[in-house]
């Protein structure tokens, strides 16, 4: 159905017409499952004979030939028989190519041929043969790799380790498929050519979208030198490495460098008008008249765009990103020839990915998504590349908004990313496989770990989220411990060596992991010498592609955060060439001792109703002092406040934004209630903008009980007082800005206090204010778990963080917190349990 689905995804069809065509799509569905019974089915191999040669036209290209001669030599390890390559007119065999490539075709071809359209291709059987054709080259490459597919080769990830090359010696094939990308550009970040290449990743059109006004001074440096007026205007001075766009003269000199650029290479289709990255933009009269930076980019990609149109070498585009300073929408149209791709992270202006494929999505119908897929470190769970549900719900929503280009940032770590990178080819190829994540999974396993899938199934769950419950895989000593029991497990039910590969690629993954974790929560220079350990094994296992060791150690990648080791990079270099593969004996030494040396956490986490109520009127609970959200009481990022409305009415704020960026736009709040079965907030404002002044802010709501208040400020630091007296609580998986010290109940009843915690400084205090557990003296990142002392339970707690900015989660007492006892909401049948 691919060639039915692309005319839905065109959103070339008003509501009453899509209704129609659904309808027609249905029954054209029916038509397709009875044809394809009556798709001529033609017989390859029998018996370990080739039955076709593969056949190339008289002047093939050579990519082609590559790909006829890929073709034959993998049916020949498939079946066991020898496939040759042969010059034909196209009449029969495995035909292999352009149409143009042949004078006898006995079909009939319409490939497009703009530079949107080179991945197309066809696969179609008939009695005398098999057809491969592609609209270019690579359309042939795709078409080659897809059948190979179809015959169930694999190549999960980009070692031999993980190709899974089918033995079928008879070998039969009926097909009538028409092909075309979802995504025309589809970048993952850090994968290998080859692994590419076997996934259909290669895109046909390549769109560059780099920052680019660095290279443009360096390459007209003298006339910048004669022209500092040419540079942005700050604080009274010409520098920097952005554009004063206002100046004629700099705009006429930016075009003709790009003319030089095309006349040079005339076989390039796109280049990059993106601006420098960071801040610096200049702050003449004649710039800020022009309207906003985005305006201002626009306005010179557009210029750029429509000049090397002009030149006759045929269509030519330049790409920008919507990022940062410009990543608001513009006010003005984009041109044709100019391709946006929209960032997911670092935006500005009080907007989210959603208003600006609203906002951009009005000035431009051919643009794409810069995505931060991510995981610093090579973490199991971390980042959006873990994320199976964001992956399958955004990839397909964003092709429905009009998204055609995908330029996804992530990190080559095959461990504990692998599967995800591999989903992604897939669902950028075709968007209907969001639908199949399940049956995708199942074949992944079932083909890599044979009888040995269900403890794999169990270890990829582990770092992965695939449901929307699901919480992120949390780094602990219950985690390593529960990967590496998994993978003893998987261990005794296979003998099988190519299984047996990948489980040790996985076993010196976890190995990496597990350094990782225990530098973390070390000290000293235990620290150093966890953190050499944590290095050198990375480089053992490089080959396996396993971990992403471009930038070992580097900025990021230091494990959490880690600054007081020696991460040199001449330290690195001597550890590299002490580089020795392990053993046998080494890996299995590695199992047992992982098991040996983690336990699994001694508590079951509970989970509480988020039917909250407030505590103090029910349960007899004292006065605390106050607590504090953090320095000066600020917050980052979002947050979403619990509050409690004794009745229906206004409900008056005190809000402050902007504490230490004013380019995020004004502080966005949006009060939601569950007794409105729509949805939507039953009050929003964004009235307050980002100049670190405390505004009056009144919501109102038709509800009592129960609401839920939304509020960010774009990443900035920002600051909500609520009444006095109103009951305000917090989720304790929020991040604070700065530290913080809040309260929270130990049901009457509970034995242990048990959570994780990724903070490193900071403890637990009981009921009577006695530190009953320090983070520093016991995990720094990972659960903890604290009995409770006689009397304490039916009380209020008191957690305490400092200086870092990590998460503190309660997994066996109400996971509320609040800055006193009296604000404290808790789950409706904790309060009358414990009434």
């Amino acid at each position: 159905m691919n060639g039915v689905t692309n005319l839905i995804r065109c959103g070339c069809f008003g509501g009453f017409g899509r209704a129609v065509f659904a309808a027609w799509a249905a029954a054209l569905a029916v038509w397709s499952s009875m044809a394809l019974a009556a798709v001529p089915e033609v017989r390859l191999a029998s018996g370990g004979r080739a039955l076709h040669a593969v056949v190339v036209g008289e002047n093939a290209d050579a990519e082609v030939r590559q790909s006829a001669t890929e073709l034959a030599d993998f049916l020949g390890r498939i079946t066991g028989a020898e496939f040759s390559v042969q010059t034909g007119d196209g009449l029969a065999g495995i035909v292999v190519g352009l149409p143009t490539d042949f004078d006898r075709l006995p079909l009939q071809t319409d490939f497009r041929t703009g530079p949107l359209d080179r991945e197309d291709y066809l696969l179609r059987s008939t009695g005398d043969g098999l057809y491969i054709l592609g609209a270019a080259p690579l359309g042939v490459s795709n078409g080659v790799w897809d059948l190979l597919h179809r015959l169930g080769y694999r190549y999960f990830f980009p070692t031999e380790t993980w190709e899974i090359i089918p033995e079928r010696p008879e070998l039969a094939v009926a097909l009538n498929v028409r092909q075309t990308p979802s995504y025309f550009s589809r970048r993952i970040w850090w994968t290998t050519e080859d692994w590419q290449r076997r996934n259909r990743n290669l895109s046909g059109f390549s769109l560059n979208s780099s920052h680019a006004y660095g290279s443009i001074i360096r390459r007209n440096q003298e006339a910048f030198d004669k022209n500092p007026e040419f540079l942005a205007l700050r604080n009274g001075e010409r520098g920097g490495t952005k554009f004063c766009i206002s100046n004629v003269g700099l705009r006429k000199l930016v075009i003709q460098d790009a003319i030089r650029q095309m006349k040079a290479e005339p076989a390039l289709e796109s280049l990059s008008m993106e601006p420098s990255d960071g801040g610096g933009w200049c702050e003449c009269q004649p710039c800020a008249e022009m309207g906003s930076i985005s305006d201002r980019v626009v306005l010179l990609a557009n210029e750029v765009a429509e000049a090397i149109n002009g030149l006759g070498l045929g269509d030519k585009y330049v790409g920008i990103l919507a990022y940062a300073s410009h990543s608001p929408p513009p006010s003005l149209p984009v041109h044709p020839r100019v391709i946006v791709n929209l960032a997911t992270s670092f935006i500005r202006g009080g907007h989210t990915i959603d208003s600006m494929l609203d906002g951009w999505g009005k000035q431009t119908k051919l643009f794409g998504i810069r995505e931060y897929y991510y995981s610093y470190a090579n973490l199991p769970g971390g980042g959006n590349v873990s994320d199976i549900t964001y992956l399958a719900r955004t990839i397909p929503e964003f092709h429905a908004r009009g998204a055609r280009f995908m330029n996804a940032n992530t990190h080559g770590a095959w461990g504990p990313t692998g599967f995800s990178h591999y989903l992604i080819a897939r669902m950028l190829w075709d968007i209907d496989e969001a639908a199949n994540i399940e049956e995708t999974f199942d074949d992944f396993l079932t083909k890599s770990f044979g009888s040995a899938r269900e403890p794999l199934r169990a270890y990829y769950r582990l770092m992965h989220r695939f449901e929307d419950s699901q919480p992120r895989a949390l780094l602990s000593t219950d985690l390593l411990g529960r990967m590496y029991r998994l993978l003893a497990e998987a261990q005794g039910l296979t003998d099988d060596a190519r299984i047996l590969e990948r489980l040790d690629d996985l076993i010196l993954y976890t190995r990496h992991a597990e350094l990782y974790h225990a530098t973390v929560n070390a000290s000293g220079g235990r620290r150093q010498e966890l953190y050499d350990q944590w290095v050198q094994h990375s480089y053992r296992m490089a080959d396996r592609k396993m971990v992403h060791t471009r930038r070992m150690g580097g900025r990021h990648y230091a494990p959490g955060g880690v600054t007081d080791v020696d991460s040199r990079p001449e330290t690195k270099r001597e550890m590299q060439q002490a580089v020795r593969p392990y053993t046998r004996a080494e890996i299995d030494a590695l199992v047992r001792e992982g098991i040996a040396a983690h336990a699994l956490r001694d508590f079951q986490p509970v989970d509480f109703s988020d039917d909250l109520v407030p505590a103090v009127a029910s349960i007899n609970l004292p006065d605390v002092p106050e607590g504090s959200y953090g320095s000066r009481g600020l917050h980052s990022g979002s947050r979403e406040f619990l509050l409690w409305v004794e009745r229906p009415g206004e409900i008056r704020l005190r809000v402050l934004g902007g504490v230490n960026y004013q380019d995020r736009g004004n502080v966005r709040l949006a009060l939601h209630s569950p007794l409105d079965e729509s949805g939507e907030p039953v009050d929003t404002d964004a009235s307050v903008p980002p100049d670190q002044q405390e505004h009056d802010v009144v919501l109102s709501t038709p509800h009592a009980g129960l609401h839920t208040l939304k509020a960010t400020n774009g990443g900035a630091r920002f600051r909500v007082h609520f009444p006095a007296g109103m009951p305000v609580s917090l989720k304790s998986d929020f991040t604070p800005s700065v530290g913080f010290n809040l309260y929270f109940y130990v049901p009457r009843g509970t034995a242990r206090v048990g959570g994780y915690v990724d903070s490193g400084e900071g403890g637990l205090f009981d009921g009577d204010g006695n530190q009953v557990y320090s983070f520093e003296d016991g995990v720094r990142r990972g659960y903890f778990s604290v009995a409770v002392p006689e009397g304490q339970d039916g009380r209020v707690w008191r957690a305490r963080t400092w200086r870092g900015r990590g998460q503190l989660r309660l997994m066996t007492v109400p996971p509320y917190l609040a800055l006193d006892a009296e604000r404290l909401l808790l789950p409706r049948d904790v309060v009358e349990s414990d009434r």
